[in-house]
């Protein structure tokens, strides 16, 4: 069955840089989980999964317009926070998120 809007996929990814260098990789850890046709992924990956069946295997580059957008020196893709979050909730889970002061 084709991967269509309004479905969930469930995909593994590696990332590579310019010289072929793996930067990340998902294998080893649960497949990512999304919304097809919903903006859950970037917009050029999404294209991409578009009519692939499971099982598929293939290539992507996606171009900085269809991801993040064009690297600037007045952006930053760093964040920090002062207090780490160590909860971890399951799908299902009820227990209420500890509350922040």
């Amino acid at each position: 069955m084709p991967i269509e809007k309004n479905q969930v996929v469930l995909f593994h990814y590696s990332v590579r840089d310019d010289q072929g260098n793996a930067i990340e990789n998902s294998r080893g850890g649960e497949p990512n989980a999304y919304l097809h046709g919903h903006g859950g992924v970037i917009r050029g990956l999404e294209e991409a999964l578009e009519g692939r069946d499971a099982g598929d295997t293939f290539s992507v580059t996606v171009s900085p317009e269809k991801a993040y957008g064009p690297r600037t020196a007045t952006r930053s893709s760093c964040s920090t926070t002062s207090k780490p979050s160590t909860s971890i909730r399951k799908v299902g889970d009820r227990r209420p998120f500890p509350q922040t002061p």
